[in-house]
């Protein structure tokens, strides 16, 4: 009777999810976990029925992209933000439409939780495929459950690496360690703020050493830390298949314009800038 209850009442996925709060019970219970106590039992449950409510409601929503359907997993409700990245950055979908070509090769540098990553996948069709480079740990486990859930395995290649113009093993230091945060600071002091040690490539060494395609477009959005990874890419500026470069600058970070200038001397010139606050910009540059 119970079982036939069950399964008129619970999906197949629910009751297996049911089956396992039971045998998580019994055998905390049996073990007597967390030395014996009931409480430790009793929490072992409580955990167990938290979580499976976590499995059993994966929460997404759909990107204000109308071209066609994204979806992104929602894991807190700051996040619901994350769904309105086109409406926050028209300038930016507007040059990967522009620029982006069928079968190119696009670099986003700093993807955070990917909307532009899939935007780009979109434009660039089937035959293109886009490199979504994010160091933080909690954003890159969303970036890539956000490949998943749009089946675009092979076309949004997530790496969890940092360039820089080093290649070493670098420490970034978190502004905070939700998922989608920015404004983490690189190579600088913890001073009690949570830390790890990340890969950081010069861009021009990863091309060369993993043998991947180099980029016809790039999109830089590191939070101050542009003119590293162009001092790390002087090989990949020089080359002509690099078409388009959208960077977010702030203009309070010292020594901006060399980013300019870099450019510049690379070929390129600036062809829009578009204000993000009162010192960043989104500057797109061509050549």
């Amino acid at each position: 009777m119970i079982v036939k209850l069950a399964k008129l009442l619970f999906s197949k996925r629910q009751r297996l999810i049911l089956w396992r709060i039971r045998n998580n019970f019994s055998y905390s219970r049996k073990k007597r976990l967390n030395f014996g106590s009931k409480f430790g039992v009793f929490g072992v449950f409580v955990s167990s029925v938290k979580l499976a409510f976590k499995e059993m409601d994966i929460i997404t929503g759909r990107l204000d992209y109308p071209k066609t359907d994204i979806f992104m997993e929602l894991d807190s409700l700051r996040a619901i933000r994350r769904l309105g990245a086109c409406t926050k950055e028209p300038e930016t979908v507007a040059w990967i439409e522009a620029q982006v070509k069928k079968g190119d090769i696009f670099y986003d540098i700093g993807a955070n939780v990917g909307a532009f990553s899939f935007v780009a996948s979109a434009a660039a069709g089937d035959n293109g495929k886009v490199y979504a480079f994010e160091p933080g740990a909690s954003t890159y486990a969303i970036l890539s459950r956000n490949v998943f859930l749009n089946n675009a395995e092979g076309k949004v290649i997530p790496i969890g690496i940092a360039f820089s113009d080093n290649t070493a093993l670098n420490k970034l230091v978190y502004s905070s360690i939700t998922a989608g945060e920015a404004q983490h600071n690189w190579g600088g002091e913890p001073e009690g703020k949570k830390f790890q040690f990340i890969p950081s490539y010069k861009m021009d060494d990863f091309i060369e050493t993993f043998k991947i395609e180099p980029p016809n477009h790039i999109k830089i959005d590191v939070d101050g830390h542009e003119m590293n990874v162009l001092l790390g890419a002087k090989k990949t500026l020089q080359d002509h298949k690099l078409c388009s470069l959208l960077i977010e600058i702030d203009e309070s970070v010292a020594g901006y314009k060399g980013i300019f200038q870099l450019l510049s001397n690379a070929g390129f010139s600036l062809d829009s800038k578009h204000r993000r606050n009162a010192t960043t910009f989104n500057c797109i540059f061509v050549r």
